[in-house]
Protein backbone atom coordinates (compact mmCIF):
# COMPACT_ATOMS: atom_id res chain seq x y z
CA UNK A 1 0.00 0.00 0.00
CA UNK A 2 2.66 2.19 0.87
CA UNK A 3 4.54 1.24 -2.64
CA UNK A 4 1.49 2.53 -4.42
CA UNK A 5 0.75 5.70 -2.44
CA UNK A 6 4.64 6.38 -3.51
CA UNK A 7 4.52 5.51 -7.07
CA UNK A 8 1.05 7.88 -7.24
CA UNK A 9 2.75 10.67 -5.42
CA UNK A 10 5.60 10.32 -7.86
CA UNK A 11 3.94 10.27 -10.48
CA UNK A 12 1.92 13.30 -9.82
CA UNK A 13 4.96 15.29 -8.82
CA UNK A 14 6.26 14.20 -12.29
CA UNK A 15 3.38 15.43 -14.46
CA UNK A 16 3.24 18.91 -12.52
CA UNK A 17 6.79 19.78 -13.18
CA UNK A 18 6.59 23.23 -15.28
CA UNK A 19 9.32 21.14 -17.98
CA UNK A 20 7.15 18.02 -18.44
CA UNK A 21 3.79 19.94 -18.50
CA UNK A 22 5.86 21.87 -21.37
CA UNK A 23 7.00 19.24 -23.42
CA UNK A 24 3.60 17.14 -22.74
CA UNK A 25 1.87 20.37 -24.24
CA UNK A 26 4.33 20.18 -27.37
CA UNK A 27 3.80 16.55 -27.77
CA UNK A 28 -0.06 16.88 -27.77
CA UNK A 29 0.55 19.45 -30.92
CA UNK A 30 2.98 17.32 -32.73
CA UNK A 31 1.10 14.73 -32.40
CA UNK A 32 -1.78 16.47 -34.50
CA UNK A 33 0.45 18.19 -36.82
CA UNK A 34 1.65 14.72 -38.20
CA UNK A 35 -1.52 12.52 -37.75
CA UNK A 36 -0.28 10.23 -35.08
CA UNK A 37 -3.42 8.26 -34.30
CA UNK A 38 -4.30 5.76 -31.37
CA UNK A 39 -5.05 2.72 -33.58
CA UNK A 40 -6.65 0.69 -30.17
CA UNK A 41 -7.75 1.58 -26.86
CA UNK A 42 -6.46 -1.47 -24.90
CA UNK A 43 -4.51 -0.18 -21.77
CA UNK A 44 -2.31 -2.31 -22.29
CA UNK A 45 -1.18 -1.05 -25.82
CA UNK A 46 2.13 0.91 -25.75
CA UNK A 47 2.30 2.22 -29.92
CA UNK A 48 0.61 4.58 -31.58
CA UNK A 49 0.82 4.98 -35.54
CA UNK A 50 1.11 7.50 -38.38
CA UNK A 51 1.44 7.03 -42.24
CA UNK A 52 4.57 9.41 -43.59
CA UNK A 53 6.94 9.17 -46.24
CA UNK A 54 10.12 7.25 -46.01
CA UNK A 55 13.52 9.75 -45.20
CA UNK A 56 15.26 7.43 -47.07
CA UNK A 57 15.90 3.67 -49.34
CA UNK A 58 15.76 0.85 -46.59
CA UNK A 59 16.79 -2.76 -46.86
CA UNK A 60 15.18 -4.93 -44.06
CA UNK A 61 16.76 -8.12 -43.45
CA UNK A 62 13.86 -10.50 -44.67
CA UNK A 63 14.54 -8.72 -48.52
CA UNK A 64 12.02 -5.99 -47.82
CA UNK A 65 12.75 -2.91 -49.74
CA UNK A 66 10.73 0.91 -49.07
CA UNK A 67 12.52 3.90 -50.94
CA UNK A 68 12.90 7.28 -49.93
CA UNK A 69 9.26 9.04 -49.93
CA UNK A 70 6.97 5.51 -50.02
CA UNK A 71 4.29 5.77 -47.52
CA UNK A 72 5.00 3.47 -44.38
CA UNK A 73 3.80 3.10 -41.12
CA UNK A 74 5.88 4.91 -38.02
CA UNK A 75 5.39 3.79 -34.60
CA UNK A 76 5.18 6.20 -31.41
CA UNK A 77 5.57 4.97 -28.29
CA UNK A 78 2.70 6.10 -26.03
CA UNK A 79 3.64 7.74 -23.26
CA UNK A 80 1.11 7.39 -20.83
CA UNK A 81 0.44 3.97 -21.33
CA UNK A 82 4.32 3.03 -21.10
CA UNK A 83 4.96 0.57 -17.83
CA UNK A 84 5.93 3.47 -14.56
CA UNK A 85 9.94 2.39 -14.10
CA UNK A 86 9.53 2.40 -9.82
CA UNK A 87 11.83 4.75 -7.82
CA UNK A 88 13.83 2.44 -7.34
CA UNK A 89 14.80 1.36 -11.05
CA UNK A 90 13.91 -1.40 -13.31
CA UNK A 91 12.78 -4.62 -11.58
CA UNK A 92 12.30 -8.03 -12.97
CA UNK A 93 8.78 -7.32 -12.31
CA UNK A 94 8.67 -4.40 -14.70
CA UNK A 95 10.87 -5.87 -17.25
CA UNK A 96 7.73 -8.80 -17.53
CA UNK A 97 5.62 -6.14 -17.84
CA UNK A 98 6.69 -4.45 -20.44
CA UNK A 99 7.63 -7.51 -22.03
CA UNK A 100 3.63 -8.27 -22.46
CA UNK A 101 2.76 -4.83 -23.26
CA UNK A 102 5.46 -5.23 -26.33
CA UNK A 103 4.08 -8.58 -27.11
CA UNK A 104 0.37 -7.33 -27.40
CA UNK A 105 1.30 -4.30 -28.85
CA UNK A 106 2.40 -6.08 -31.64
CA UNK A 107 -0.76 -7.93 -31.75
CA UNK A 108 -3.06 -5.17 -32.18
CA UNK A 109 -0.66 -3.54 -34.78
CA UNK A 110 -1.19 -6.53 -36.47
CA UNK A 111 -4.41 -6.87 -36.50
CA UNK A 112 -4.94 -3.06 -37.27
CA UNK A 113 -2.85 -3.45 -40.12
CA UNK A 114 -4.77 -6.59 -41.43
CA UNK A 115 -8.14 -4.81 -41.18
CA UNK A 116 -7.35 -1.26 -42.39
CA UNK A 117 -7.58 -1.01 -45.90
CA UNK A 118 -5.06 2.08 -45.97
CA UNK A 119 -2.56 0.28 -44.60
CA UNK A 120 -2.66 -3.04 -47.39
CA UNK A 121 0.01 -1.48 -49.02
CA UNK A 122 2.11 -0.57 -46.00
CA UNK A 123 5.69 -2.07 -46.60
CA UNK A 124 6.86 -1.98 -43.36
CA UNK A 125 6.23 -0.48 -39.61
CA UNK A 126 8.83 1.16 -37.02
CA UNK A 127 11.12 4.28 -36.68
CA UNK A 128 14.21 6.16 -37.14
CA UNK A 129 14.34 6.48 -32.92
CA UNK A 130 17.45 7.74 -30.08
CA UNK A 131 17.49 5.30 -27.41
CA UNK A 132 19.78 3.98 -25.08
CA UNK A 133 21.44 1.09 -27.30
CA UNK A 134 22.80 -1.42 -24.88
CA UNK A 135 23.58 -5.14 -26.43
CA UNK A 136 20.05 -6.42 -24.46
CA UNK A 137 18.09 -3.76 -25.67
CA UNK A 138 18.93 -4.44 -29.16
CA UNK A 139 18.22 -8.32 -28.40
CA UNK A 140 14.74 -7.50 -27.21
CA UNK A 141 14.04 -5.61 -30.13
CA UNK A 142 14.90 -8.39 -32.28
CA UNK A 143 13.43 -11.08 -30.45
CA UNK A 144 9.91 -8.69 -30.47
CA UNK A 145 10.34 -8.93 -34.41
CA UNK A 146 12.23 -5.64 -35.44
CA UNK A 147 15.48 -5.26 -37.00
CA UNK A 148 17.58 -3.02 -35.70
CA UNK A 149 19.96 -0.70 -38.15
CA UNK A 150 23.04 1.18 -37.90
CA UNK A 151 21.96 4.93 -38.04
CA UNK A 152 22.61 6.93 -41.36
CA UNK A 153 25.69 9.73 -41.67
CA UNK A 154 24.68 12.63 -40.32
CA UNK A 155 26.73 15.11 -43.09
CA UNK A 156 26.18 18.25 -43.85
CA UNK A 157 24.96 21.21 -40.61
CA UNK A 158 21.35 21.51 -40.70
CA UNK A 159 21.33 17.29 -40.49
CA UNK A 160 23.25 17.64 -37.47
CA UNK A 161 21.22 20.22 -35.82
CA UNK A 162 18.12 17.94 -36.69
CA UNK A 163 19.68 15.03 -34.75
CA UNK A 164 20.52 16.97 -32.19
CA UNK A 165 17.48 18.50 -31.34
CA UNK A 166 15.92 14.81 -32.25
CA UNK A 167 17.77 13.86 -29.45
CA UNK A 168 17.23 16.40 -27.13
CA UNK A 169 13.18 15.86 -27.44
CA UNK A 170 13.29 12.29 -26.95
CA UNK A 171 14.81 12.62 -23.55
CA UNK A 172 12.50 15.45 -22.92
CA UNK A 173 9.48 12.97 -23.99
CA UNK A 174 11.28 10.20 -21.36
CA UNK A 175 11.84 12.48 -18.58
CA UNK A 176 7.81 13.76 -19.16
CA UNK A 177 6.18 10.41 -19.47
CA UNK A 178 8.41 8.08 -17.03
CA UNK A 179 10.91 9.94 -15.33
CA UNK A 180 12.90 7.13 -13.87
CA UNK A 181 14.07 6.26 -17.58
CA UNK A 182 16.20 9.70 -17.44
CA UNK A 183 17.62 8.89 -13.75
CA UNK A 184 21.51 9.08 -14.45
CA UNK A 185 21.43 9.63 -18.34
CA UNK A 186 21.56 12.57 -20.41
CA UNK A 187 20.45 13.59 -23.98
CA UNK A 188 24.29 12.63 -25.17
CA UNK A 189 23.71 8.99 -23.78
CA UNK A 190 20.91 8.42 -26.40
CA UNK A 191 22.45 7.04 -29.86
CA UNK A 192 20.57 6.80 -33.16
CA UNK A 193 18.64 3.35 -34.53
CA UNK A 194 16.86 2.94 -37.31
CA UNK A 195 14.12 0.59 -36.25
CA UNK A 196 11.90 -1.42 -38.73
CA UNK A 197 9.63 -4.81 -39.13
CA UNK A 198 8.28 -5.35 -42.29
CA UNK A 199 4.66 -6.10 -43.03
CA UNK A 200 5.58 -9.65 -43.60
CA UNK A 201 7.38 -10.51 -40.20
CA UNK A 202 4.76 -8.38 -38.61
CA UNK A 203 1.81 -11.20 -39.64
CA UNK A 204 4.18 -13.86 -39.28
CA UNK A 205 5.08 -13.43 -35.62
CA UNK A 206 1.71 -11.58 -34.55
CA UNK A 207 -0.93 -12.30 -37.23
CA UNK A 208 -2.24 -15.51 -38.66
CA UNK A 209 -2.12 -17.48 -34.87
CA UNK A 210 -3.12 -15.30 -33.14
CA UNK A 211 -6.31 -16.47 -30.88
CA UNK A 212 -8.56 -13.37 -29.90
CA UNK A 213 -5.96 -10.69 -29.64
CA UNK A 214 -3.67 -12.69 -27.20
CA UNK A 215 -0.37 -11.20 -27.79
CA UNK A 216 1.01 -14.70 -27.44
CA UNK A 217 4.03 -15.39 -29.56
CA UNK A 218 3.29 -17.39 -32.43
CA UNK A 219 5.07 -21.43 -32.27
CA UNK A 220 6.09 -22.21 -35.63
CA UNK A 221 7.20 -25.74 -34.47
Amino acid sequence: MIMAENKGTSMRQAEKDLLNLVTRTLDRGQRYLRGIYEFSSDPDCIYRLSIESAPRDVTLPDGTIFRKGEPIGVIHLWGDHMPVIPASGITLAWSARMARSLQRSGSLLAQHAANDKSLQTIPAFGHDMFLLHAPSNARLLERIGFAVLDGVQNDGLSQRVRFEVVRLWTWLLRRAFNQQSTRGIMPGDLQFRSIWMSRRSLMEKYGACRSHGSGEPCSHG
